[in-house]
């Protein structure tokens, strides 16, 4: 029975694994914006100026991502819906895809895919599902 267990599991991480832990909680300036779902991934950074956004809490993003790793993935996941961010990290203004569903982001410009830990995974969610319901309201 162990050994049935022990296979189903390591079959299960089979197209992902985890890597280094990253320095997510150094990004500021976490701005989301109200894009349809289906122009997400298509949009340029410049464009997004042109779409109603709300400038998120650094704090609270940055305790969010505390212990945040770099998750490898050999197919890209299926996406059942995200929202749209962006972020300075190193510099640099980063596209940041927002999973709703799963405790996982993209960084666009890297491509490199990253799992907030699950003890926050309910917090993250919500946080991204409230700073989303309320940039709507404002409109």
């Amino acid at each position: 029975m162990k050994i049935i267990i022990l296979t189903v599991l390591l079959l299960s991480l089979e197209n992902v694994s985890y890597g280094q832990q990253s320095e997510w909680t150094s990004a500021t300036n976490w701005i989301v914006y109200n894009v349809p779902e289906g122009k997400i991934w298509h949009l340029s950074i410049d464009s997004l100026k042109n779409f109603n956004r709300k400038v998120l809490n650094t704090d609270s993003l940055q305790a969010l991502l505390l212990g945040t790793d770099s998750i490898i993935v050999q197919y890209s996941p299926a996406w059942m819906g995200a929202y749209l961010a962006t972020c300075t990290l190193d510099h640099v203004t980063r596209k940041v895809i927002i999973s709703t569903y799963g405790g996982f982001f993209c960084d666009q410009i890297s491509g490199k895919y990253f799992q907030v830990p699950l003890s926050v995974q309910k917090d993250w969610l919500n946080y991204w599902a409230a700073s989303v319901a309320s940039l709507q309201a404002s409109q």
